[in-house]
């Protein structure tokens, strides 16, 4: 059975360190590598080291450390720049992915052909999953996403309604199944929130507010995702993104329709899928999520001799 993972980049009070299906390491070149991976995580998890901003002799210098990774049975694989070169005797076998968002069919084909493992598929490129998964079969790659932000191209007037962005609903994963292989979440500023959007997503079950769970949604209009068509997912894997041709408006209709469906009291809720929260319980979540609870901000870290 096709089921997705989950990754997240290292975060110390991530609530799931030794759960989540993949840790993304920004990683320096220095400090005890070998020793803090031992210690922090487990074998079972796929570790990403991060080695895109390594300038030299750092990067060099890294290398034996990422070979002695891999020979102790780590399931290790790297994230590089685009032109980067590793002029050390890098394991041929490590899997690599490049840190670059292909901008449209083409540059997916480039990076797939490159031999990576990994391919990250953003803004437009979301809504053409069909096509997507011919190159995926052919080149036996995998396709990442960002399912909590919401996705466009450069649009500083703010033309793009979000409804029309690239984003998932918990609630859709499973019609991504087949397409896409790596959900990585993301915390955004506040990172203390990075646990709950992750225990969310493996609900596969939001019973808030779009805009509380989606970065960089905006708060206008307010979309409760209670209200949202259950065919909302199944419409955009292949849309081509027609709103753009003014062919569609599903996406637009379908918030106004959640906002009415809210305002007479109508939810649509997988049943199966409905956690059972008391209210206090659900407001806890809230909060957390908001970073109510806990004020603390902390960047993704790089291992270093800290």
């Amino acid at each position: 059975m096709i089921t997705i993972r989950y990754a997240v980049s290292y975060v110390r009070n991530f609530r799931h360190l030794k759960e989540v299906d993949e840790i993304i390491l920004t990683y320096d070149g220095t400090g005890n590598l070998i020793e803090f991976i031992n210690n922090t995580f487990n074998k079972s998890q796929r570790i990403i080291l991060d080695i895109s901003d390594i300038r030299e002799p750092g990067l060099n210098n890294a290398v034996p450390a990422i070979n002695l990774l891999k020979h102790e049975g780590w399931n290790v694989a790297l994230k590089i720049n685009f032109n980067q070169k590793i002029d050390a005797e890098l394991d041929e076998t490590i899997p690599f992915f490049f840190n670059k968002f292909p901008k449209n069919m083409e540059e997916v084909y480039i990076q797939a052909a490159a031999g990576v493992s990994d391919i990250y598929i953003t803004e437009s490129l979301g809504f053409n999953m069909k096509a997507l998964k011919r190159i995926k079969e052919q080149f036996n790659v995998k396709f990442r996403v960002f399912p909590n932000i919401a996705q466009s191209s450069s649009d500083p007037d703010k033309a793009i309604p979000a409804m029309q962005k690239f984003w998932i609903r918990p609630e859709d994963t499973e019609l991504y199944e087949d397409y896409i292989d790596v959900f990585e979440l993301l915390g955004g500023e506040d990172q203390s929130r990075l646990s709950v959007v992750y225990e969310i997503y493996k609900q596969r079950q939001w019973l808030g507010n779009l805009n509380d769970l989606i970065l960089d949604f905006g708060k206008d209009p307010i979309v409760n995702n209670k209200g949202v068509n259950p065919r909302f997912g199944l419409m955009r894997i292949d849309c081509n993104k027609s709103c753009l041709e003014n062919r569609c408006h599903l996406c637009t209709e379908m918030a106004t329709l959640a906002d009415l469906f809210t305002e007479v009291g109508i939810e649509v809720i997988k049943k199966r899928q409905k956690p059972e929260y008391t209210e206090e319980e659900k407001q806890t979540i809230l909060n957390r999520l908001k970073g109510a609870e806990d004020g603390s901000k902390a960047d993704e870290e790089t291992l270093s001799t800290e």
